[in-house]
């Protein structure tokens, strides 16, 4: 809020790269209705706010309900969350020390993990991402799998923030 207050006269439209977010942006409607400069966030095909990032890639709310229904058992991982997972289990608590990945082993036995799911969307360094979320896999004892994503709620909700432009 504060960012988009900081920004908001010097833009026509804003795009939040964003989803629900563990609801964090679940009022988003009612907070960009306190903006006079159009607010947009990721939403679906459908019109529905995307859950997450994974949501995002895969293609909206109904393509991550079947995801999550017909994938069991995989842990996601993107470029991003490829290349930093120690700093943000570090960050979120579930590992004290970064360097020392045996908490979070527990927690994955846990929940029952059997593998690494590569969101393959294209975007970065695909070669840092194969290697990252190798050793992702490695450390956490986990097998390996992918799956095909597509752009297409980031595209559909840039076209509509542009048709917003004032």
């Amino acid at each position: 809020m504060e960012e988009m207050k900081k920004v908001a006269s010097l833009c026509s439209a804003i795009l939040i790269f964003y989803g629900l977010c563990g609801n964090a942006f679940r009022g988003i409607d009612k907070i960009a209705a306190e903006f006079e400069t159009p607010v947009i966030i990721l939403r679906d095909e459908v019109g529905l706010v995307v859950d997450d990032c994974i949501g995002a890639v895969l293609g909206g709310a109904e393509e991550y309900r079947n995801f999550i229904l017909n994938d069991k058992g995989g842990y996601t991982l993107n470029t991003m969350w490829a290349a930093n997972w120690r700093n943000f289990m570090h960050e979120t608590q579930l590992l004290h020390d970064p360097n020392d990945p045996e908490e979070a082993k527990i927690i994955f036995q846990c929940m029952d993990y059997k593998k690494v799911i590569m969101l393959r969307t294209g975007l970065g360094d695909q070669e840092a991402f194969e290697r990252q979320a190798t050793e992702f896999a490695d450390t956490f004892g986990l097998g390996r799998g992918e799956v095909p994503c597509t752009l297409k709620v980031v595209e559909s909700s840039y076209r509509a923030a542009k048709a917003m432009m004032r």
